[in-house]
């Protein structure tokens, strides 16, 4: 067993009761979302169509891996949507011409399952890390109920890709906590699946993998006290690096060959550079053709204004050639050319970014389970996120502080919801600066698992406080 104060198990069943009865208690919760709310058919969206359509590739076809999305999320939509609904979408009743329905109970269940069995392991992987009765209790709890919040399982009743990345994190997080516990290569190799399925869902999670995998090989230096496989470690670094390399080409070479990278490419010109005559200098300045078709282009998506769009108008011909061979390289060396807008652009963004305004994704018969019967305002919101932050960091340094002083003894585990919080910012980064549409959409996993590794390391603290308050009781009461 890795690490110090190994956990006892439940031996009788009135330990394991209430574990039981909060588990059944978020199976019901998911009942309710897929019975009793009336929800008919899942919620399709312009996007919804790629995914169905791509899917029925043929494995043995090089467009399959190299199609419009990514080859993780098509695996998924083959094998676990409906080949009859595709195409087969109707408005719904209340909203004619707007929210479109499809009947594919299949996908619908898919995703409600692989939801339910992942924010599950991810619960036990938490629990069995708690030193004292209440916080396993707590921390078992806690990913449960991030699983029936409507943030998260909105997504099981839409046709797109959030549900099953949402999963892929719990299961990854999962995962590493298990093997930081254990040690066991069985977990070494979750890892590595669910990593895989991690990156290969959503593009911009491809350059999550370098922000996980060196940090890693620090864990065999910082904890080969506690027998963690240093071999295993250096394994999952260089199968990262394997993904990441696939990926990439992927990425380069999806969309006919264009490279999927494009459209958000072009939707970050459209939305963000050209309505900005300073930005637009600079990429002129740079060698990027200027010519009115693509200035009148300022705050339109890539996709809007069918053949006058940037991917079909033939006076932005040239552009299309420019961005293919210097767009990325022009677009990286402008952020690092105006550091204040690269960091603060973000932070300075619509709070709804980062505040869960997902109304308008969710499918209509979906009705949360604690609504609060009005609307929270963008102050409210933005001071609500503030001080989330702020807990957030405070709880960081807490924990970075009292393991530097030895007051909180290391444990491994406890890496991952740091972890978590730390790539919460480069990950809302990357989404805001590699697409330029639907950012709320976007960034949903990235705050998800940033408040979720804020919940579990508060969690953390507060199972070492009830330990060493335990144990100095026990000392006291010894004769």
């Amino acid at each position: 067993m890795v690490g110090a104060n190994p956990l006892p198990r439940l031996p009788e069943w009135k330990r394991a009761l209430p574990y039981a009865v909060i588990w059944l208690a978020v199976l019901l919760f998911h009942c309710y979302y897929l019975f009793d709310t009336g929800i008919e058919g899942i919620r399709k969206f312009a996007d919804s169509g790629g995914y169905y359509g791509e899917s029925r590739l043929s494995l043995t076809s090089a467009d399959f891996w190299s199609a419009a999305r990514s080859p993780g999320i098509l695996l998924f939509y083959k094998y676990f949507s409906s080949l009859t609904a595709y195409g087969q979408a109707t408005p719904h009743p209340d909203a004619p011409g707007m929210v479109m329905v499809i009947d594919d109970p299949l996908l619908e269940y898919a995703q409600t399952a692989f939801s339910i069995a992942a924010w599950s392991l991810l619960a036990v992987a938490c629990a069995r890390n708690g030193r004292t009765d209440a916080s396993r209790l707590l921390l078992f709890s806690c990913p449960l109920a991030f699983s029936v919040v409507s943030p998260v399982a909105l997504w099981n009743f839409v046709a797109l890709s959030e549900s099953f990345a949402l999963s892929c994190m719990a299961v990854l997080a999962a995962a590493w906590m298990l093997f930081l516990r254990t040690g066991r290569i069985a977990w070494a190799v979750g890892i590595a699946v669910a990593t895989a399925a991690f990156a290969s869902t959503r593009d911009v999670h491809v350059y999550l993998l370098p922000m996980i995998a060196l940090p890693s090989l620090g864990l065999v230096f910082a904890y080969r006290h506690q027998r963690i496989p240093a071999l295993a470690v250096l394994s999952l670094a260089v199968f990262s690096g394997i993904v990441f390399a696939a990926m990439t080409v992927s990425i380069d070479n999806g969309w006919d060959d264009q490279g999927r990278w494009r459209v958000p490419f072009y939707d970050v010109m459209g939305k963000r550079i050209l309505p900005d005559p300073g930005f637009v200098n600079w990429f002129t300045e740079n060698g990027m053709p200027t010519n009115d078709a693509l200035l009148e282009r300022a705050g339109k998506a890539a996709g809007e204004d069918g053949e006058q769009s940037i991917n079909r108008n033939p006076e932005l011909e040239e552009f299309r050639a420019w961005s293919g061979e210097h767009g990325r390289r022009a677009y990286l060396e402008f952020l690092v050319s105006h550091p204040v807008y690269s960091i603060t652009a973000p932070a300075r963004h619509d709070w709804e970014m980062y505040g869960f305004r997902l109304d308008s994704y969710a499918h209509p018969e979906f009705r949360p389970l604690f609504p609060t019967g009005r609307t929270v305002n963008a102050a409210e919101r933005r001071h609500l996120l503030t001080a989330g932050v702020c807990v957030a960091i405070i709880g960081v340094v807490a924990a970075i502080a009292l393991w530097m002083r030895r007051a909180v003894p290391y444990r491994a585990w406890a890496l991952v919801p740091l972890a978590m919080i730390l790539l919460s910012v480069p990950h809302v980064w990357l989404n805001y600066h590699g697409g330029g549409i639907e950012l709320e959409r976007h960034t949903v996993i990235a705050v998800v698992h940033g408040y979720l590794g804020a919940a579990l390391l508060g969690l953390y603290l507060f199972d070492e406080l009830i330990a060493r308050i335990a144990g100095a009781r026990r000392r006291a009461e010894s004769p």
